[in-house]
C-alpha cells in the first residue's frame, strides 16, 4: 500500500479552484454607466446645469432607467455563473502516513492515492493503480455508456463511479484538473453578435458627428438672434437632445428585459442582454439526442416467467444503479434466496455479470452474442435489436465458472429508452415568432419616432396616430 508523509502534503498543489467571475460588480458597474451614449447625454446635461434650470434635465431618467437595466441584468447573472458548480463535495478516503482517513475534496493534493468506490464523484485527474471501475463520463462528454477503467487508464474529474473500486493517484488537481477547465469555460463572458447592437452603434455614431457642427449653427444663430446664454443653452440643448435616439435606447433595454426575465423563469441564463436578440434570429434548433429527446431511464417491455423468477433473485446480490439495473429491480421483486460463492460484477468490457451459486452452477446475465452461444439470436430478439431496444440474456452452466463456457439459455427480456415529452416545444418555436414581432415594432417605433422629432423641429402641425 502507498501512503503520502505529512512533509509531502505541505508541499504539494491542493485541490482548490481560483476560478473567478468574469466581471466584479464594481467592473459591471463602472462598464454600464460610462458609455458613450450616457456621456453624450451628460455633456448636454452639463450645459443645461450651468443655466440653473434643472428641471430640463429629466432626460437624464432615461439614461439611469436603461444603465440600471444593464447592470442589474448583468449582476443577476455574474450571481449565477459564481454558483455555477460541476464538481460536488464530499469525502473521500485517501492514504496518509500509514493510515486511510478521509478528507474533503478540497485538501487533495497533487499525487495523493485515493480510494474510489461506487457512488463516488472523481474529484481530480487520476491514474488507476489498483482495481477497475465502470464511470459515468456523460456531465462531461455527454455519452450515457459507461466507461471500464482498469491499472494504467485515465480518470477525469467530474465523472463518476458506477460500479468497481479502485486504488488511484492524482495527476492533476484545482485549476489544472478538466472539471475547472471546463467550468472555467463556461464561465467565461462573451460578447455575442448583434445585428440591433451593431446598428444602434452606428445610429450614435452618425449622430456624435452632426452634434457638433449643430450644436455650433443653433449657437450662432441665437447669437445673431440677440438671444440670453440661458435661451440659447436651453434652444440647441432641446434640440440636440431630440437628436439623440434615448427612446429607442430605452425601448430596446426594457423590451430585452423583459424577455431575459421571462427566460429566467425557464432557468435559462441569458448573460448579455441582446443574446435575446440572437435567439430571435434562430430559425433551426437543433439538440443532442441524450438527455432531450430521451430520459436516460430504460423501462423493461417484456420479460419470460422463467427468467422473472430467477432474476429477482439474481439481481438481489448486486448494488449496481445503472440505467438497465434500475429498471430490471423496478420490474422485479428482488429478494436473496441463494447461497452464494462469487459475484462478478457487470462490466462494458465483458458485457455480462454472473452469480456462482453453491451446488447451483453459475448464472450469466447480459449481451446474447457475450455468452458463448454459437446459434444466431432469435429472429425476434434479433428484430427488436435493430429497432434500438436493449436485449439481455439469463444463461446457466453446471460449473463454477467466472466466464461462459458451454451455456443453457434460460430466457431474454428487453428493455426501452424512455422517451422524453417536450410539450412546450412548439410554443418554444411561437415564443420565438413573438419574439421577432416585437423587435420589428421597436424597430417601426423608432422610425416613427424618428419622423416624430422631425416634425417637431420643422415646427409642423403633427397628427398623433
Amino acid at each position: 500500500m502507498k501512503y503520502l508523509s505529512s512533509q509531502d502534503i505541505k508541499d504539494r498543489q491542493r485541490n482548490i479552484s481560483d476560478i473567478k467571475p468574469y466581471k466584479t460588480t464594481k467592473e459591471i458597474v463602472v462598464s454600464n454607466i460610462f458609455t458613450f451614449f450616457n456621456a453624450m447625454n451628460l455633456a448636454l446635461a452639463v450645459l443645461v446645469a450651468t443655466t440653473m434650470r434643472f428641471e430640463n434635465m429629466l432626460f437624464l431618467g432615461v439614461i439611469a432607467i436603461n444603465t440600471a437595466i444593464g447592470i442589474f441584468q448583468e449582476v443577476r447573472s455574474k450571481n449565477a455563473l459564481e454558483k455555477l458548480s460541476l464538481l460536488g463535495k464530499s469525502k473521500y478516503k485517501v492514504n496518509r502516513d500509514g493510515q486511510t482517513i478521509e478528507i474533503d475534496s478540497e485538501d487533495i493534493v497533487l499525487g495523493e492515492y485515493l480510494h474510489l468506490n461506487l457512488g463516488d464523484q472523481v474529484p481530480v485527474d487520476a491514474e488507476v493503480l489498483e482495481g477497475n471501475v465502470e464511470v459515468d463520463e456523460s456531465l462531461l462528454t455527454g455519452e450515457s455508456d459507461s466507461v471500464f477503467k482498469t491499472v494504467g487508464d485515465k480518470l477525469m474529474s467530474g465523472s463518476n463511479v458506477v460500479s468497481g473500486t479502485c486504488l488511484v493517484t492524482a495527476t492533476a488537481v484545482g485549476p489544472d484538473s478538466y472539471i475547472n477547465k471546463l467550468a472555467k469555460s463556461s464561465k467565461e463572458f462573451k460578447k455575442y453578435p448583434s445585428q440591433l447592437r451593431d446598428y444602434m452603434d452606428k445610429i450614435l455614431k452618425i449622430v456624435s458627428i452632426l452634434l457638433v457642427p449643430v450644436a455650433i449653427l443653433l449657437y450662432v444663430r441665437g447669437f445673431s438672434l440677440g438671444r440670453s446664454y440661458v435661451e440659447i443653452v436651453l434652444g440647441s440643448s432641446g434640440a440636440l437632445v431630440g437628436m439623440i435616439p434615448e427612446g429607442l435606447i430605452l425601448l430596446v433595454s426594457v423590451s430585452l428585459a423583459v424577455a431575459a426575465m421571462k427566460l429566467a423563469k425557464k432557468k435559462v441564463l441569458v448573460q448579455e442582454l441582446y443574446c435575446v436578440e440572437t435567439l430571435a434570429r434562430v430559425d433551426v434548433l437543433c439538440f443532442d439526442k441524450t438527455g432531450t429527446i430521451t430520459t436516460g431511464n430504460m423501462k423493461v417491455q417484456e420479460m419470460d416467467a422463467n427468467v422473472a423468477e430467477r432474476l429477482s433473485s439474481y439481481l438481489a446480490y448486486f448494488e449496481d444503479e445503472n440505467a438497465t439495473s434500475r429498471a430490471l429491480k423496478t420490474y422485479l421483486t428482488c429478494e436473496k434466496k441463494w447461497e452464494v460463492q462469487e459475484v462478478g460484477a457487470f462490466s462494458s468490457k465483458n458485457k455480462y455479470s454472473f452469480v456462482q451459486v453453491k451446488e447451483g452452477g453459475t448464472y450469466f446475465f447480459g449481451a446474447y452474442e457475450f455468452l458463448g452461444f454459437t446459434q444466431p439470436m432469435d429472429a425476434y430478439y434479433e428484430h427488436l435489436k435493430q429497432q434500438g431496444f436493449r436485449i439481455l440474456s439469463l444463461a446457466h452452466s453446471k460449473d463454477q465458472i467466472t466466464s461462459p463456457s458451454e451455456m443453457e439459455l434460460l430466457g431474454m427480456s428487453f428493455c426501452q429508452m424512455r422517451s422524453r415529452t417536450i410539450p412546450r416545444k412548439p410554443l418554444t418555436i411561437s415564443n420565438l415568432k413573438v419574439l421577432k414581432l416585437r423587435l420589428s415594432v421597436v424597430i417601426i417605433m423608432w422610425l416613427y419616432m424618428g419622423w416624430l422629432v422631425r416634425q417637431v423641429l420643422r415646427k409642423k402641425p403633427v397628427r398623433l396616430i
